[in-house]
């Protein structure tokens, strides 16, 4: 069901099997900033990634979309923010506190971050 090449905490995997279930070829990582248990996996064709404390609370589900299917508020806070760059990849970030943030890679090399509503919240360069 997992593979691994390092130990993950069955608090993770019992956390992680509840809320998605049995799922085949999930890849683990361990991500330093903040310390978690990244999952890589797909479902009905789409990728994501959830994260999980070593105590097994779930932090984030992040799931690959297409560009069409980004918010209009979000395409228009971007337009807004970034007039002269185009959308590479999307993706929607499902908080453990239930909002929802959607990150987007830029053609220039840089992702940026924005709430459902269209508030832009982070930027960072990409390596």
């Amino acid at each position: 069901m997992f593979e691994k090449s390092f130990y993950v905490p069955q608090a993770v995997l019992s956390a992680f099997a509840q809320r998605f279930g049995n799922i085949e070829g999930v890849e683990w990582e361990l991500e330093s900033v903040p310390p978690s248990y990244e999952a890589s996996f797909e479902i009905d064709g789409l990728k994501k990634e959830a994260y999980f404390r070593a105590d097994g609370k779930f932090l984030q589900l992040e799931t690959q979309i297409s560009v069409d299917e980004l918010p209009e508020a979000v395409l228009e806070g971007f337009a807004e923010k970034y007039p002269n760059h185009g959308i590479i990849e999307a993706e929607k970030v499902e908080l453990a506190d239930g909002e929802v943030l959607y990150d987007i890679d830029a053609v220039r090399q840089f992702t940026v971050q924005f709430r459902e509503d269209g508030v832009f919240t982070a930027e960072a360069d990409e390596m």
